[in-house]
């Protein structure tokens, strides 16, 4: 029988101890997270009205984004903010999991890959 680990958050923020799944066991939900400030603010970008100015997209999308808080993106905006970040796409994006929910190893080990990958 295959197992997968799996850690688990705890009320600290920490990561827990790591658990064993069964086969067939689903993994919680992860909320995504948008990393558009601290990118823009590496590249010399200090508010929304510049990111809208430097992408082209309108300000209420930029403040959006900014605040982490856009709920839809379509591809032309992503490819915007690619352009002008000089990024890519993934590096745009963090999973997050919630509270009380449990991550995998293999998608912990590619948090740290792309952390590093970002710096």
């Amino acid at each position: 029988m295959l197992t997968t680990k799996s850690f688990v958050v705890n009320s600290k923020g920490d990561w827990g101890d790591w658990c064993p799944l069964k086969p067939y066991d689903t993994v919680s939900p992860i909320m995504i997270r948008l990393l558009v400030r601290e990118i823009a603010e590496r590249e010399g970008i200090q508010n929304p009205y510049q990111l809208a100015d430097r992408t082209g997209l309108k300000y209420e999308s930029c403040r959006l984004l900014w605040q982490g808080a856009s709920q839809q993106l379509n591809l032309r905006t992503i490819e915007s903010l690619c352009r002008t970040l000089m990024v890519l796409p993934g590096q745009l994006f963090e999973l997050v999991p919630r509270l009380g929910e449990s991550v995998t190893a293999e998608e912990l080990q590619a948090r740290g890959k792309r952390k590093k990958r970002a710096k």
